[in-house]
């Protein structure tokens, strides 16, 4: 599990930045309007729901720690935290 959820980041973090290595991103930009960008393109890329929201949890999680780690806003981690799931078609 903490592989696929390793491969997951890096996935995410290619599509966000191009660059697939977490010491590279600049955790600060992490907000509800690139979650909101992120859902809409993977949307339409026809992934599978649950994969999606695989992605979402994962997002969740990073900005969870991001906001601990004082990189986020709170009001920019409280509005990832409110993220809806993506149900299934």
């Amino acid at each position: 599990m903490a592989l696929e959820m390793l491969n997951v980041s890096k996935t995410i973090l290619k599509k966000i930045s191009g660059d697939s290595c977490y010491l590279n991103f600049g955790w600060s930009i992490l907000n509800y309007t690139l979650l909101i960008e992120l859902k809409s393109h993977y949307h339409k890329s026809q992934l599978n729901s649950a994969t999606i929201n695989t992605y979402i949890k994962v997002i969740k999680g990073v900005a969870k720690e991001s906001w601990r780690q004082k990189l986020i806003a709170t009001d920019d981690y409280l509005h990832i935290k409110e993220m809806k799931r993506v149900k299934g078609l």
